[in-house]
């Protein structure tokens, strides 16, 4: 049975790199943005809805630990990359910065990218190849990874209140398959419930509420290609409108006679102040038994 499923993930894997073998694909990272118009010398709005830069800051004594985010956009209004940086900071200025990025590249002039290639925190580390459906949502990540003999496929099916996702990882070197199967609950343009199940964690959950302003994230381009991820400094993952305002997660208990029960493991809060056009300009957020933070969102026109 094993040697018939691992022949058949193969072959599934041989038909992937057919396709992209006879797809010719071009790395164009987008046109240079040119001098003056990078995030770091571009002219911030504090009115204005395009994300520019995100700090993350943490509360230590004497200092703060400091998380720098910035988006980098070519002349077609596209993100190419996300860098960041981390240190301590006095002031704002980070001490000892350690910048990485993740990029994002396109074919030609179409605004969805076609695959991403670095991280940053939280992020997935390696190559992604994005596909989308006609409505330009994402139906499947093609994962090749560099630091094993592994290749990983995400696929998700787009119903009218939910998503369903299977995401699965073959070894080669171990010879098996890694299925992780999750389901998102969608209402009113925000995930309000999610769920995931895999062979080692069991069953696990967690529980949304939003405010009723604009998501920075969901405004750009690459809102599709991170649409689940928690990237960029921004708490709140990009397929949802609104910006998150309680998370709460836990375990639901999947046998016995407390069979279907929801174990709270943690929460975190996130209250949020707004500029004029209600974009979020700084978030104090806290976790049950950890150090609390800010985070403060600069923009762009």
């Amino acid at each position: 049975m094993k040697s018939s499923l691992t022949m058949r993930y193969l072959a599934f894997m041989l038909c992937i790199s057919l396709v992209f073998s006879c797809t010719p694909q071009k790395d164009d990272p987008g046109t240079d943005p040119g001098p003056g118009t990078g995030t770091d010398t571009v002219v911030l709005d504090p009115n204005g809805t395009k994300l520019a830069k995100v700090i993350v800051f943490t509360y230590t004594q004497p200092k703060q630990y400091i998380e720098v985010f910035e988006y980098h956009y070519d002349n077609l209004n596209r993100i190419t990359e996300i860098t960041y940086a981390k240190g301590d900071s006095v002031n704002g200025k980070i001490e000892a910065p350690n910048s990485i990025a993740k990029k994002f590249l396109y074919n030609g002039n179409e605004q969805l990218p076609y695959r991403s290639t670095g991280s940053v925190p939280t992020d997935v580390t390696e190559d992604i190849y994005h596909f989308y459906d006609n409505n330009g949502r994402s139906v499947t990540d093609s994962m090749p990874a560099s630091h094993c003999n592994c290749y990983t496929t995400k696929k998700r099916q787009w119903l009218s209140d939910k998503t369903i996702a299977q995401t699965v990882t073959y070894d080669s070197r171990l010879g098996f398959l890694i299925s992780v199967n999750d389901t998102s609950l969608i209402s009113n343009n925000n995930i309000s419930t999610q769920t995931k199940w895999d062979n080692t964690n069991g069953q696990t959950a967690f529980y949304r509420t939003y405010d009723n302003k604009t998501n920075p994230l969901n405004k750009l381009n690459v809102q599709a290609a991170i649409s689940f991820m928690i990237t960029g400094g921004v708490p709140t993952p990009a397929i949802n409108k609104n910006n998150i305002t309680d998370y709460t997660y836990g375990i639901i208990q999947t046998t016995g006679l407390n069979a279907g029960t929801f174990l709270k493991r943690g929460a975190i809060t996130y209250t949020y102040s707004y500029n004029n056009a209600g974009m979020p300009i700084e978030c104090e957020f806290s976790e049950t038994g950890s150090t609390p933070g800010k985070i403060k969102f600069y923009y762009t026109k």
